[in-house]
């Protein structure tokens, strides 16, 4: 499966747990120099404004995926991802 059909999957099926997460890729913006990007980073999901899921269609992780997470983690101001 792609990882765009992954992440619809996702969005498209919601849980009773799940109903006041954000579902589906939320914009992540970035200042850079005191300029504003609204749309830099999209994070796949962010649950309950706490969690950042990162969905991988691979076999395994390369460390670019964890910086990747990381940078999202850092941008939301938020503790705890997983991919």
């Amino acid at each position: 499966m792609s990882q765009t059909a992954l992440n619809e999957t996702h969005a498209f099926r919601p849980s009773s747990k799940c109903a006041e997460s954000q579902l589906g890729q939320k914009e992540l913006p970035l200042v850079y120099q005191g300029v504003k990007i609204d749309c830099a980073y999209r994070a796949d999901l962010i649950v309950e404004e706490a969690v950042v899921v990162e969905v991988k269609a691979i076999e395994s992780l390369a460390p670019i995926h964890s910086r990747q997470l990381l940078t999202y983690l850092r941008i939301a101001d938020l503790p705890v991802g997983l991919h």
